[in-house]
């Protein structure tokens, strides 16, 4: 079924399959042919239950991410030599919200695909290469904490969540990953790897009946078990921050500091996409390069002010991050900024522009083609094809009454720094 997103010269081709897997197909003019498998699971879903479970199941953190690792050792073939010697390059990510499997190149799309589909499909776990992967894990998960950048990252997820995983780090915890057991790695295979909870995108040089004809071919080839009814544990997540400030000893030159605000979003409009974007709009005005709040810090900062920002449930979660020799004088500018922002129309309309003009050169990138709506699917289960409407047609008015709502006032600082005095 051929379909557009609505403003912007982008059409795709969608088909459910009779197992439930999900297809999309943006057809584009680069020789480069990209395919990502997803699974809707990931770091955030450690508790849930089946039709034939009564109470919720427990699992250890990082499992999704075990899984990802556990799927490469295809007992056939190895994953990363078909995929080199067939002219493309493979990999995989798990995130809080998806786990992907993907390669990229021009030659022997058909080929790579049909791999694709059958190396995630046909899992190959027994004891002894579990236990095996254990060590593998543990060792990049040592790796991760050394990077100054991820252990910052995960440290003020965890100042901010009491309940809710998303305070858990995306590999899990060290003693999670050592009790992981094939059966546990199984039983999350066989409820979250259905082909009903998974889509497939494919962007570049195809054609998209013959490419939805092949993998419709593959998936015909197998059995699967009926699509399992899986309901996820909902968090009742306070607003307030778990912990107001953490102290992070490390040998570095300039200190590190993540200001973090945990945002209640329940009284915005409904409307997650629009939303999505409005906070997308926000910070763009807000955290300008050039703009009055970075100016008012650059004398106290050694460079501009960084954002990440996401949505949990319901809570918008923003972190603004900076090196300085003076904390408490940019954590005060922050805030003092954020209880007291203008944004006036004319700022509105150029980064509104600028927001346009992203979507409009969506096409010009296999890659971020693909990436931005595995990304969207995975965030909202579906495509919205009049997103880009809905926004172009975004009001000075209506963004500010949105923005407006937000409330700065529940936030926690975490600092790096070398030899500090723990508090």
């Amino acid at each position: 079924m051929e379909k557009q997103i609505k403003g912007i010269d982008i059409k795709y081709y969608y088909e459910k399959l009779p197992n439930g897997l999900e297809v999309f197909v943006f057809p584009t003019s680069f020789a480069n042919k990209l395919a990502s498998f997803s699974a809707k699971y990931g770091s955030n879903h450690l508790e849930f239950k089946t039709k034939n479970e009564t109470d919720f199941i427990k699992t250890p953190s990082g499992i999704a991410h075990f899984l990802e690792h556990k799927l490469f050792e295809y007992e056939k073939e190895s994953v990363f030599d078909f995929f080199h010697k067939n002219g493309a390059y493979c990999n995989a990510s798990t995130g809080h919200d998806r786990t992907t499997y993907y390669f990229v190149g021009p030659d022997n799309f058909n080929k790579n695909l049909n791999f694709l589909l059958n190396y995630v499909q046909e899992p190959h776990l027994t004891d002894e290469n579990v236990e095996k992967e254990k060590g593998i894990i543990l060792q990049e998960l040592k790796m991760r904490q050394d990077d100054n950048f991820i252990f910052l990252y995960e440290t003020f997820l965890t100042s901010l969540f009491k309940f809710h995983p998303m305070g858990l780090s995306v590999g899990g915890e060290m003693a999670d990953v050592q009790r992981t057991t094939k059966e546990d790695l199984m039983h999350c295979y066989k409820t979250f790897y259905h082909p009903s909870n998974m889509f497939l995108v494919v962007c570049g040089d195809v054609d998209p009946q013959k490419v939805i004809e092949k993998i419709q071919k593959n998936q015909v080839s197998k059995k699967f078990m009926p699509a399992p009814k899986i309901e996820l544990k909902k968090y009742e997540e306070p607003d307030e921050v778990v912990k107001n400030e953490m102290f992070i000893n490390r040998d570095v030159k300039t200190p590190k500091l993540t200001l973090n605000y945990k945002i209640n979003i329940t009284s915005n409009i409904s409307d997650r996409i629009l939303l999505d974007v409005i906070l997308d709009l926000f910070t763009s005005c807000i955290f300008d390069k050039h703009g009055e709040l970075n100016e008012k810090v650059s004398n106290f900062a050694e460079d501009d002010l960084r954002i990440a920002q996401f949505l949990v449930e319901n809570h918008w979660i923003l972190s603004v991050w900076s090196e300085t020799h003076h904390v408490d004088k940019v954590v005060k500018i922050i805030n003092d900024y954020l209880q007291d922002f203008q944004i006036d129309e004319q700022t509105f309309n150029r980064k509104k522009k600028n927001t346009l003009s992203y979507f409009l050169k969506l096409g010009d990138s296999t890659s971020g083609l693909n990436n931005f709506f595995a990304g969207f699917l995975a965030e909202h289960g579906y495509i919205d094809e009049n997103y880009y409407l809905k926004f172009k047609n975004l009001s000075h008015e209506d963004f500010m009454n949105e923005i407006k709502k937000l409330n700065f006032t529940n936030y926690s600082k975490v600092i790096m720094q070398k030899d500090l005095q723990k508090k």
